[in-house]
């Protein structure tokens, strides 16, 4: 079953999409929570055609966005899936809809799957770092504790997180620095 997933993993990266969403699908049905959840997740972002999580990655203009955000939109239904399972973490489908909901300035629900992710992401640092997720995750958490700010007290958080995110090789987009400050 692992080297099912992982042949898709590669299939995808060679921008194979059909055959690889062939050997994701029946895994989304299996009994261990793990595999169905890590499949669901796999396919989800197969269905926003990109290859890696550290792609889900804020466009510098505002205006390309939309094309994040409608990407994102064909994975929804995995990503929802794989969270919603039992004895299941979902930190690849956490950081996807943590994008989404960044993007819908929704910053609570961000900050919580971005939480998630990042939970995730920091125990396996060598995994995350290669494509910049962990990296991403780190300054989306930070950039949602602060713009979803309704006290002070999570602000010396959010600035570490950003600052880390940022001293990792994140980049922080143009246009999200005049609402992070105001």
């Amino acid at each position: 079953i692992e080297t099912q997933r992982r042949l898709a993993l590669c299939l995808r990266q060679l921008g194979e999409a059909d055959r690889a969403e062939q050997l994701l699908k029946p895994l989304t049905t299996h009994s261990n929570p793990e595999i169905r959840g890590t499949s669901l997740s796999d396919l989800g972002l197969l269905k926003t055609h990109y290859r890696r999580l550290g792609e889900l990655s804020l466009p510098a203009d505002r205006a390309d966005t939309r094309q994040l955000s409608d990407r994102i939109e064909c994975g929804v239904s995995e990503f929802e899936q794989a969270i919603s399972l039992p004895l299941f973490q979902a930190p690849h489908a956490h950081f996807a809809l943590g994008v989404r909901a960044f993007l819908a300035e929704d910053y609570l629900t961000a900050r919580t799957h971005f939480d998630y992710a990042l939970s995730w992401f920091s125990g396996r640092p060598s995994v995350y770092q290669i494509d910049g997720a962990l990296e991403l995750a780190r300054l989306y958490l930070g950039l949602s504790i602060v713009l979803s700010l309704d006290t002070t007290s999570a602000l010396e958080r959010a600035c570490d997180l950003i600052s880390t995110g940022l001293d990792g090789g994140a980049r922080l987009v143009p246009w999200l620095v005049r609402s992070t400050i105001e």
